[in-house]
């Protein structure tokens, strides 16, 4: 599965956390991007660079 075909599977779950995201304040969302990519870097690093693609992703439709 290329990452484009795994971005698109997720587009429910990159959805349901915009709409999470959209109700926290700027330092609440700082915060839990912060605390996701960190346990995503000590649980699984391979996977930190898509989760930073998909915050952009996730920033860049909330703007």
């Amino acid at each position: 599965m290329t990452e484009r075909e795994l971005m698109i599977e997720c587009i429910p779950q990159i959805t349901e956390m915009a709409l999470e995201i959209k109700k926290m304040t700027p330092e609440q969302y700082q915060e839990f991007k912060q605390d996701h990519l960190t346990e995503v870097e000590r649980s699984y690093p391979v996977a930190l660079g898509f989760m930073k693609k998909i915050y952009d992703i996730i920033e860049w439709s909330l703007v």
